[in-house]
């Protein structure tokens, strides 16, 4: 994976922690676009809540007309 030189470490994870932080189960979040490229806010969003609530306990899409990424937190199912 290559740094991206237009932006400092961890710029990206700061930007979407401000918006999903402290999200609860079954709650949408919505995370501008901003200066950003939308999949690289995707991205971000979803490493962030992997992160801290592991794999498979969100779900993203993009709404280009409200200019965001629409995150909800899911309940993880067992495998």
């Amino acid at each position: 994976r290559q740094m991206n030189p237009d932006r400092a470490y961890g710029e990206m994870k700061a930007y979407v922690e401000v918006y999903l932080a402290g999200i609860q189960l079954d709650e949408i979040r919505e995370v501008p676009f901003g200066k950003y490229p939308v999949e690289d806010v995707r991205s971000a969003a979803c490493n962030y809540l992997g992160r801290i609530y592991g794999n498979g306990t969100y779900t993203s899409c993009v709404n280009r007309k409200k200019q965001c990424v629409e995150i909800m937190r899911l309940e993880k199912l067992d495998d």
